[in-house]
């Protein structure tokens, strides 16, 4: 077995605590089963286990977050994914199937969420020979959460998000009712209105956006005066 992922996995077992589980367990909804670790003490722990295997090797930590991916307790899922941000930069466009199965298994919008911005999303903007045959993918697919990376894989790209795609991302998504979807929509455009206002703002009453999506995209934006399509003066 891999060191990273055995030494780990031991020092979980350890400390675990099974009252402290139960009730981790309950706010997830009971979709999945805990050590009990608080993250910060999870994370001291990661940094001991790992701490002799640092600089990290890509090839041992890609096999890593695999075995740790497979363990059902959900601490080892947060692990991988740190694991796997440690060696961000060395991700390759070979490893996007790996980020997309995470994707897609153990699902929940506490794994997706991190996968779509901390990995998918930097490797997208390093790589973005990989976008043409697998975006499309993101949003055709019947798997919820794919659709999710589809619409937040740009969160973090600001000025430099393509509008293209976040537009064809959410329009193809627009009239899903899940939670999830609305919420991730809501949540992109929030996030683009911190550097493309204008460009939200138009666009929300283009596609006549509504409920759930429209009020997390104006969040943080001002009164909107309906008949200029501009938020007003906060003054």
């Amino acid at each position: 077995m891999n060191p990273l992922s055995q030494n780990l996995l031991e020092a979980f077992a350890r400390a675990a605590d099974p009252v402290a589980a139960e009730g981790m367990s309950n706010y997830m909804r009971g979709k999945f089963a805990f050590f009990g670790i608080p993250a910060p003490r999870r994370k001291a722990l990661q940094q001991e286990a790992w701490a002799a295997h640092k600089p990290f090797d890509r090839e041992a930590c890609l096999d890593a977050a695999a075995l740790l991916w497979d363990e059902p307790r959900r601490e080892a899922q947060y692990a991988a994914l740190e694991l796997l941000a440690a060696i961000g930069k060395k991700l390759r466009a070979e490893d996007l199937p790996l980020l997309e199965d995470f994707a897609t298994t153990r699902s929940w919008w506490d794994t997706v969420d991190a996968l779509a911005t901390r990995l998918i999303g930097p490797l997208a903007a390093r790589h973005p020979e990989v976008l043409p045959a697998h975006f499309p993918q993101w949003l055709e697919s019947d798997d919820l959460w794919l659709n999710r990376v589809g619409i937040l894989y740009q969160l973090k790209y600001k000025e430099n998000t393509d509008l293209e795609r976040l537009e064809q991302a959410i329009l193809r998504n627009v009239h899903k009712t899940d939670f999830f979807i609305q919420k991730a929509i809501g949540w992109a455009l929030r996030e683009l209105a911190k550097t493309q206002e204008l460009w939200v703002l138009a666009k929300l009453e283009q596609w006549g956006l509504r409920g759930l999506a429209r009020r997390e995209a104006l969040k943080h934006v001002g009164p909107i005066d309906t008949s200029q399509g501009t938020a007003l003066s906060q003054k």
